[in-house]
């Protein structure tokens, strides 16, 4: 568990074998140091702060909206129930390292109103995360 602390991008943390509640203290641990208790958490010197949610800190409902993935039913339309993703959970430590910037090459990121590339030559918009490879989708 204290080993998660010290694990550095591109490594996964390793949380697969640890129980629900030692997960979770290790997760924690990774997001109060990176994000919570981070007073400079900016992306380009923009302030990042969580929303709130009725009755629930900022924090806590950043935190498990980082750790959780929306299920979707049979017909694959998403829920608005939550559930443990531990693909995202062990990348929880890669956000820093990309709100940072640390990694300039092969990085597309876009801040402010901008949330899409221009279109591709057949029209599809291209999305751009820090943590995901460049795609093309249909989103608009």
């Amino acid at each position: 568990m204290p080993l998660n602390l010290i694990k550095k991008y591109p490594q996964l943390l390793d949380i697969s074998s640890l129980s629900e509640r030692d997960r979770i203290t290790s997760l924690k641990g990774i997001f109060k140091r990176d994000i919570e208790d981070n007073n400079n958490f900016c992306f380009r010197s923009k302030i990042i702060r969580p929303i709130a949610k009725e009755g629930q800190a900022s924090m806590e409902t950043l935190f498990h909206h980082l750790t959780t993935r929306r299920l979707k039913d049979e017909k694959g339309k998403k829920l608005k129930e939550r559930c443990f993703d531990i693909h995202r959970s062990q990348r929880l430590h890669w956000i820093k390292f990309h709100v940072e910037e640390k990694k300039q090459d092969k990085v597309n990121s876009q801040a402010g109103d901008a949330r899409q590339s221009p279109p591709a030559p057949d029209g599809r918009l291209q999305c751009c995360c820090p943590c995901r490879p460049r795609r093309w989708c249909c989103c608009a």
